[in-house]
């Protein structure tokens, strides 16, 4: 491995496979998960740099895979979505691993005198996860 010299980044290698975060690396932090905008080019440089780099991308993120298609298009990649109990496959298989529904509505019910004291606190329920956020 290259030692990094000052802030300049290593010179890309056909060999390397990207692993993209969404939120809050491709796509700006909002007040609210809904509330997001997606840059217009952000979707034509993602299948570009996937294209480019012979299908070594994928996109990770909190968010469950329909809602991050919802935001980017429907681009055919490698999705990991709610922190990979969702998985979409080059292949477009989905896989999903699930935990015991009431594991979290018992969270979800713990949390409720919590959202009250605490009105700056959104709960959000992804299907899979839950997802607390503050601002």
């Amino acid at each position: 491995m290259k030692k990094l010299r000052g802030n300049t980044p290593p010179v890309p290698s056909v060999e390397w496979a990207y692993f993209l975060d969404v939120d809050g690396t491709l796509i700006d932090i909002a007040d609210t998960p809904d509330a997001v905008e997606v840059d217009t080019v952000l979707p034509d440089l993602i299948e570009r740099l996937y294209h480019a780099s012979g299908g070594a991308v994928a996109l990770v993120s909190g968010r469950s895979i329909s809602d991050l298609e919802h935001h980017l298009g429907m681009l055919h990649l490698p999705l990991a979505g709610q922190h990979g109990l969702e998985r979409r496959d080059v292949a477009g298989r989905l896989w999903i691993h699930t935990a015991p529904p009431d594991a979290k509505c018992a969270i979800k019910e713990a949390l409720l005198p919590i959202l009250a004291r605490h009105p700056g606190l959104l709960l959000e329920d992804k299907g899979l996860t839950l997802a607390l956020h503050y601002r």
